[in-house]
């Protein structure tokens, strides 16, 4: 168990905490909710403009609406050119919303960028990319290349700051996941607060 230092209001605060979040604030009681705090919605600011991006992006390639969710079945079942069933693709993406993931499925099909495929080696359908879901995907690449990718720092320092960035967030999600079945067993019984 963490010490929990009470954060006392008349002490000298960080001064990037107070900007983004103001103060007193019920997620930031003491001083170790702080960086979890900021690293929360930061990331989930981030989370916010990845998806749009994803959903803009693909959008644009395929010359139709695409979700963010849509955009990631799509080139998760591109990857590595091997077709792929929706268990794998949920636990790639680390998702338990299968029927998020199938209704992308269905409107991917529909629309005739993916095809299922049926093996007598493996159980369930498998899902691949059509011809025209390889253009669009290409087109996502493309697009993604030009105006993302060439907007990134190029040097070591950044590479480095990847890589630590990734390890956090590796090391974040593992204690969220942990956090969660904890609470599975753990969830109070008792009536919600009225």
């Amino acid at each position: 168990m963490p010490k929990v230092t009470k954060l006392n209001p008349n002490e000298a605060r960080d001064p990037e905490s107070d900007a983004i979040f103001g103060t007193p604030w019920h997620l930031c009681q003491i001083d170790e909710e702080v960086p979890v705090t900021m690293i929360e919605y930061s990331f989930i600011r981030t989370f916010g403009a990845l998806e749009r991006w994803m959903a803009e992006c693909q959008g644009a390639a395929a010359h139709m609406p695409m979700s963010s969710t849509d955009n990631l079945v799509l080139n998760v079942i591109r990857m590595r050119e091997v077709p792929k069933r929706v268990s794998e693709r949920s636990r790639f993406l680390n998702r338990d919303d299968v029927s998020n993931i199938q209704y992308s499925l269905r409107k991917l099909q529909r629309v005739g960028l993916i095809e299922k495929k049926s093996s007598k080696k493996r159980r369930g359908a498998s899902y691949q990319v059509t011809e025209k879901g390889k253009k669009v995907t290409d087109e996502f690449a493309r697009l993604r290349r030009e105006l993302l990718i060439a907007a990134v720092p190029t040097s070591t320092d950044w590479e480095e700051q990847v890589a630590t960035t990734r390890r956090v967030l590796e090391l974040l999600q593992g204690i969220y996941e942990n956090a969660s079945v904890s609470l599975m067993f753990n969830a109070p019984t008792d009536d919600p607060p009225e």
